[in-house]
């Protein structure tokens, strides 16, 4: 298949889970030999505003551009030819040059909030268009949603299909909008062996992108409530200015870079906290710790249950209630989440066991370490191919489907041009040619019942 992924993702750096879930995608359908190119701008990538700063992160990587027309950057990354854009918008005017220059079967679009970029693909390429969700707060519908618009749900209602990455997105999206999805889980784990680093006598209790959403006042208050504990706080793209700022305040806290290669932080970590307050799709680092023989404190929210592969310590939150829009300091509108207050007490319960009873850590670095393995082992490439040719498969059958029907009015047409008397020998030619086919079948039935009796 020649696959063409359009998102509003930076593709290069990988620090976000739907980042990272789409560029493994395209990686990994690249080496089973299906032709694939990726669309991406470079202000989308973190901490990168100029072009300059974008070929200067190239040649970090000693990644060199395989062409640089005009309009965009081109470098090729394990097979995918990747096209970079100045922004948003400039990425979505070159959709439809794409999809006329490289005429892919499938035109993937993932975590387009706007909008904008979908509407072109649907325009580029209609019935070749299949979006990829990674959250709930980037759809246009239900309560996780950070901005309801009935007009973009109408787009992806549009849509040849929907891939999303849980159970519980499957249904969110069910629920709230009534599109059908198919919920596949993305492999972006590896394979074995994978480090063991779960450590009870030492190590930091981590959270990575320390943020409102993510539950950023349960960490605090944990790092309050043990203050001779260490703590380490991993900042990504949910994480601000003023959220640093209140980790700093905590003397027993230590702010960890961000790394594209997760052992970098997991191999400091000694449980790992996942205290979402918004619906968290599903929560790769999660699965990425347990791998690794390292406990994981997690919330009830979304798809944290199913991350958690029915292994101990989900607690209870009250989860986010809203978002209110509001204009930054650069004039940009922003989605303020309403957060209830929390008890925190579960959770300073179910640490403190964690951290000071070695049977408890052990035996739940163990269980997680196993149903992590036994979830990654089965995971692969091979349902998103047979999903994306089932649509195929389905668009074929509408389109012979619409030739047939446009056969039958166009016969309707001309027999409703004829005269009376034509109309009446049309029709005793065919009732003759049906009652022949029928004496036929009859014939055919006796003669088959003969044989079998003579057997």
């Amino acid at each position: 298949m020649r696959i063409l992924l359009a998102q509003p993702l930076g593709y290069l750096y990988t620090t976000g889970g739907a980042h990272k879930a789409n560029r493994m995608l395209m990686e990994g359908l690249a080496k089973r030999e299906h032709h694939c190119r990726a669309l991406t701008a470079y202000s989308s990538a973190e901490s990168v505003k100029t072009r300059e700063q974008f070929l200067s992160l190239l040649m970090e990587r000693g990644i060199g551009l395989t062409s640089a027309p005009s309009e965009e950057d081109v470098f090729s990354l394990e097979s995918v030819e990747v096209h970079v854009s100045r922004d948003y918008l400039h990425q979505c005017s070159r959709l439809s040059h794409h999809v006329a220059e490289f005429e892919p079967d499938w035109v993937l679009v993932s975590e387009d909030t706007a909008s904008i970029m979908l509407g072109a693909a649907l325009e580029a390429a209609p019935k070749r268009v299949v979006y990829i969700s990674h959250s709930p707060s980037t759809l246009p519908f239900g309560p996780d949603s950070f901005a309801a618009d009935p007009d973009k749900r109408l787009l992806l209602e549009k849509c040849a299909g929907i891939i999303t990455v849980s159970n519980y997105m499957q249904q969110y999206i069910e629920r709230w909008s009534g599109i059908p999805s198919a919920a596949i889980k993305f492999p972006v784990y590896g394979t074995e062996p994978f480090p063991r680093f779960g450590n009870f006598s030492h190590g930091f209790v981590t959270m990575v992108n320390p943020c409102v959403i993510k539950g950023q006042v349960i960490f605090l208050e944990l790092a309050r409530r043990f203050p001779d504990v260490e703590f380490a706080a991993v900042p990504t793209w949910g994480a601000m200015k003023k959220d640093l700022e209140l980790i700093k305040d905590l003397p027993n806290v230590r702010i960890i870079p961000p790394s594209e290669k997760v052992d970098d932080i997991l191999s400091q970590t000694r449980i790992l906290l996942a205290p979402s307050l918004w619906g968290e799709a599903f929560g790769q680092i999660v699965t990425e710790a347990m791998l690794r023989a390292i406990p994981v404190l997690a919330s009830d929210s979304g798809g944290l249950l199913e991350a958690k592969l029915g292994t101990d310590y989900i607690l209870p939150v009250r989860r986010i209630e809203g978002y209110e829009p509001v204009l930054d300091e650069l004039k940009r509108i922003v989605y303020v989440p309403i957060v209830p207050q929390q008890n925190v007490d579960p959770w300073e319960a179910a640490l403190r066991e964690v951290l000071m009873e070695r049977v408890t850590y052990e035996r739940v670095a163990e269980q997680s370490r196993e149903a992590a393995r036994h979830f990654v082992n089965g995971l692969g490439l091979r349902p998103f191919e047979q999903y994306l040719e089932g649509l195929a498969v389905e668009r074929e059958k509408l389109a012979v489907q619409g030739n047939d029907a446009s056969k039958d009015g166009e016969l309707a047409e001309a027999m409703s041009e004829m005269s009376a008397e034509k109309r009446a020998l049309i029709a005793r030619l065919l009732k003759g040619r049906l009652e022949e086919a029928l004496k036929k079948r009859r014939s055919s039935h006796e003669n088959s019942c003969d044989r079998s009796g003579a057997k």
